[in-house]
């Protein structure tokens, strides 16, 4: 049980909102959540995007669409308040 706690993450995602009249300044900001799940790095090794020093996690697009700056924050079972930064490497919406 405990490598399946470690291998599914809850997914945070903060979208703000741009002004287009003035994109200085943004509207307010909404918080969305899905999961995630740890993925071998070996099923990823022929894309442009590998590299032996990440971690892979998977999502659904509609969870990571609107990420700010393609971040996006994890957390697992056992980890408390804290969290990890991913970064959005790559999303097929069509999947989705």
């Amino acid at each position: 049980m405990e490598t399946i706690q470690q291998a599914i993450a809850r997914v945070e995602v903060k979208c703000t909102k741009l002004n287009n009249d003035e994109p200085y300044k943004t509207e307010n900001s909404e918080i969305f959540e899905g999961t995630a799940f740890h993925v071998s790095s070996e099923y990823f090794m022929n894309t442009p995007f590998y590299s032996e020093s990440k971690y892979y996690w998977l999502s659904n697009f509609h969870v990571i669409d609107d990420a700010d700056n393609r971040k996006v924050y994890l957390s697992m079972t056992g980890m408390g308040n804290s969290c990890m930064t991913a970064y959005v490497e790559c999303v097929c919406s069509a999947l989705d």
